[in-house]
């Protein structure tokens, strides 16, 4: 296997622990378990869409859709919020189009805030794009979200160290396992020192593009787990 260069300044040469080490320590079923949880965030659908719809599809609580038959059901409330939204970041706008769209395609009368939205969309006189702020997408930021949640799921489970560092140069940590499980579900993995790269420590110190991410992981976490819950909230 060609030698990669690992995270920050680790000696060269690191590469991902191979099959063999991983079943000698008896955690290929970790393996499994990290594919599984892939599967799971693949299968949410909202996550490919961007970090932002992401975050709004949470926030707001609207229901998850896997069929195109189905209509994204939202109120006259969560519209208006939606359109708040939509009126300071012009990043919402993909989200707030396909929610009318799913609605009219259903035959759903719309909300009327989202009916008025629709007709100024028509009319060309929505929001000026210049008067709105859009934050630049993180790029490859729904496997860099995929990485780290499987990361912290591993860590859990089966009582792994997030990646290996200077401290750790012999074990199995979740960034090997998850070597292997993106091997197999993509059919080719992305290289060993990318995915150290990516996973964040739980409390990075100083001002970085790590603790950026993880500011990101973080907002969409948390959203995504109040919303599992709401319905618990009486």
């Amino acid at each position: 296997m060609k030698k990669i260069k690992a995270a920050g300044d680790e000696a060269d040469g690191w590469e991902a622990r191979s099959e063999e080490e991983i079943r000698q320590a008896k955690l290929w079923d970790a393996v499994d378990f990290a594919v599984k949880e892939i599967d799971n965030i693949d299968s949410a659908m909202i996550f490919e869409e961007g970090r932002e719809w992401t975050r709004i599809w949470y926030e707001l609580k609207l229901e998850k859709f896997t069929d195109p038959g189905i209509a994204v059901s939202i109120d006259e409330l969560t519209a208006a919020k939606l359109l708040q939204l939509a009126d300071q970041n012009s990043r919402v706008d993909p989200l707030l189009k396909e929610v009318m769209a799913s609605q009219i395609e259903q035959g759903f009368v719309l909300p009327e805030g989202l009916r008025d939205c629709l007709v100024k969309f028509l009319r060309a006189n929505g929001p000026a794009a210049e008067e709105r702020t859009s934050k630049p997408e993180l790029k490859n930021w729904c496997r860099n979200y995929m990485i780290n949640h499987v990361a912290g799921l591993l860590c859990n489970q089966y009582d792994l160290d997030r990646k290996r560092g200077k401290e750790t140069p012999t074990t199995v940590a979740a960034s090997d396992i998850i070597y292997h499980a993106i091997g197999l579900k993509l059919g080719k993995p992305i290289g060993f020192g990318t995915i150290q790269n990516i996973i964040f420590d739980p409390d990075p110190s100083g001002k970085s593009v790590s603790q950026k991410n993880q500011k990101n992981f973080v907002d969409v976490k948390w959203a995504g787990l109040d919303s599992m819950f709401d319905d618990y909230d009486d």
